[in-house]
């Protein structure tokens, strides 16, 4: 490599790093506000329009990837980037704020049923498509 470009390699990495501070910013703003306005709570734009927005992403990536006939990389980038979700706000979060973060009632008692709902179904469909080695199909794709 040239000594110029490492230098326009960590640049680009410090100004990425800043312009995705700065969207992931504008988001929560956004989304804040479209609560607000809408006069839904910030639990229920949370957990439709943010949790997307942040997913769009893996969502592009596994799709190309799929169609591109990387399947394996699909699933990766999926189950790599949850995992890491994850641990990363978990990791994060318990830095932050280690007496922890108050939880509303109403996600305790409506949201987290429905979450893990879903999960206990979809989780024994997928484990047995790759247990039998089988290549889901779009019928799968529905069920999930």
């Amino acid at each position: 490599m040239s000594a110029l470009v490492v230098p326009a390699l960590v640049a680009g990495f410090v100004l990425g790093f800043v312009l995705l501070v700065a969207g992931g910013e504008s988001l929560v703003r956004g989304a804040g506000s479209l609560a607000r306005t809408q006069g839904m709570s910030s639990l229920a734009v949370g957990l439709t329009v943010v949790s997307f927005t942040t997913s769009a992403l893996e969502l592009a990536a596994s799709a190309d990837a799929a169609f591109s006939g990387h399947p394996g990389l699909a699933v990766g980038n999926i189950v790599g980037s949850n995992v890491f979700k994850i641990g990363a706000v978990l990791g994060v979060t318990a830095i932050v704020a280690p007496q922890g973060i108050a939880i509303h009632p109403g996600a305790l008692r409506f949201d987290l049923p429905v979450f893990a709902g879903g999960r206990t179904r979809t989780y024994p469909w997928g484990l047995i498509l790759i247990r039998h080695s089988l290549t889901p199909g779009q019928s799968d794709a529905h069920i999930l």
